[in-house]
């Protein structure tokens, strides 16, 4: 096999969790039904670049991803709570997520480059 101009590329996850880490331990249980909610970036991001608000979602093995696409610097006033974006079911859903399982001092300064999960793909 020869890899082609996609064959190595660099995926960027930041998950959010609760101060008392539940989604991760919930996550780690196993159980039928479960979700996440991350920040994707495909390469190294920085403010202009476009990013995902990703709510992923998985019931009996079945996984479900539901997410928005805007520049980082966007997603970091959106997530900090000082930007709106369009209304639509999908950030509904992530704005529901975030109102029910994180309080607002997780996302207020929310760092740039800190925390991201490196894959090779």
């Amino acid at each position: 096999m020869v890899a082609d101009e996609h064959g190595v590329s660099t995926i960027c996850s930041l998950y959010f969790d609760t101060p008392d880490h539940l989604l991760i331990r919930r996550s780690m249980e196993h159980p039928v039904y479960k979700e996440k909610l991350r920040l994707r970036s495909y390469g190294t991001a920085d403010k202009d670049t476009t990013v995902f608000v990703e709510l992923k979602k998985k019931y009996e093995s079945v996984v479900y991803k539901r997410r928005i696409a805007m520049s980082e610097a966007e997603t970091e006033r959106y997530l900090s709570g000082h930007e709106k974006v369009k209304d639509t079911q999908i950030t509904r859903e992530i704005d529901y997520c975030q109102k029910i399982r994180f309080t607002k001092h997780h996302f207020p300064n929310m760092p740039q480059h800190t925390a991201r999960l490196m894959k090779g793909a």
